[in-house]
């Protein structure tokens, strides 16, 4: 299975997906309508770029600094269950002596 997306174009380049037929082929998706399917991964991804590039002029770079970037990740990681487990920090005990039991 492989997918590779422009969401704001809505664009997809995939292969062996719920969405295109599973022949082993690259298929280039554009709003919902296949425009075109490719034996090479190579062919394919050149194509997706040249369409991706023309489509990009028509959507704003997003005006979100590197500090808004972090703040929305890490907003997004404290509803996820990932947050919880990996990237929290360690709770470091505050005393010295050891408890048993």
């Amino acid at each position: 299975m492989f997918k590779i997306a422009f969401l704001p174009g809505n664009l997809a380049l995939e292969k062996d997906t719920q969405n295109v037929p599973q022949d082993g082929l690259y298929h280039l998706v554009f709003k919902g309508e296949e425009i075109g399917s490719f034996k090479s991964e190579t062919q394919a991804v050149k194509k997706y770029n040249e369409i991706r590039q023309k489509l990009e002029t028509e959507f704003p770079k997003s005006d979100y600094d590197d500090v808004d970037k972090k703040r929305l990740l890490m907003e997004a990681l404290k509803d996820s269950l990932v947050s919880q487990n990996s990237y929290r920090p360690r709770n470091v005990k505050k005393n010295k002596t050891r408890t048993f039991g």
